[in-house]
């Protein structure tokens, strides 16, 4: 393949691969090629799953939804303006964050609705859509999503956390002096948010009171890619000249550094935890 790879999701025992050729395929674990999902005009960005169904981003300006056991595509979401950068799922709903600045809320389609369900008005209103999440003055470049909450990092420098079930934004997270790219909420402990930057930090916070509980500095350039692991106990942080450190997620103590890629940037973090 020539294109870029932009984003993988597992699928039951296949591997759900996104390009920048506008396709998304699917392989077996062995790298057996199984089918390509065709629809996006323009490069896919992002994927995410909710069982059978697989929601993807595109620079096309729009999200679908795919019903995996068949390759079908369910829905077309239509509201942004721009690349969709980021999707998140979570019971029932997904996500999308654009770089038009803003994010929407959806309702994930079911398979056999769009056989049967008119999905859009007369008006063209989109009867899956539930919310515009507006407030951030810049692209947003990550999501995350648990339960009734979800966090969003914006190249504005900020993280907003939402409430889903209103669509209110519960807290602003300030405190990073250049574009966030990575803001994720701690399963276990869902007050719990953290974030990278192009500042070259990565912060800890209590969406709780908005407060800023710490500020980790052991990094000396961007910090694109952030996990959780080790049962939500430990964030790792990966940075564009290939350090990778591990932290305590509660206090926010280096537990250990890796500065094995050579320099190379870290463009990806997977844990089997």
């Amino acid at each position: 393949e020539s294109s870029l790879i932009t984003a993988i999701a597992l699928w039951r025992d296949q591997i759900i691969v996104a390009s920048d050729d506008n396709l998304i395929r699917a392989y077996t674990r062995e790298g057996r090629f199984c089918r390509v999902l065709k629809g996006h005009d323009s490069g896919v960005w992002a994927l995410a799953l909710s069982g059978d169904t697989l929601i993807s981003a595109s620079a096309d300006a729009t999200a679908r939804a795919w019903d995996l056991n068949t390759g079908t595509c369910l829905h077309v979401f239509h509201k942004h303006t721009s690349t969709v950068r980021c999707v998140a799922v979570t019971d029932s709903l997904v996500v999308t964050g654009s770089r038009d600045g803003s994010l929407h809320v959806w309702r994930i389609p079911k398979a056999g609705e769009h056989l049967n369900e008119s999905t859009s008005t007369a008006s063209g209103d989109d009867l899956y859509h539930k919310y515009c999440l507006a407030g951030h003055s810049d692209s947003v470049r990550s999501l995350s999503a648990v339960g009734t909450v979800a966090a969003s990092g914006s190249y504005d420098r900020t993280v907003r956390v939402w409430d889903l079930t209103s669509g209110e934004c519960r807290a602003l997270l300030e405190g990073h002096t250049d574009k966030v790219y990575q803001a994720i909420i701690n399963p276990a402990r869902c007050n719990e948010i953290y974030s990278s930057s192009m500042d070259h930090s990565v912060r800890i916070w209590d969406a709780t009171t908005g407060s800023c509980m710490h500020v980790l500095t052991e990094h000396r350039s961007i910090v694109p890619m952030l996990t959780i692991v080790g049962g939500r106990a430990q964030l790792v942080s990966g940075d564009a000249e290939g350090v990778l450190c591990v932290w305590d997620a509660a206090s926010g103590t280096l537990v250990r550094k890796y500065d094995e890629h050579g320099g190379s940037a870290i463009t990806a973090l997977q844990s089997d935890d």
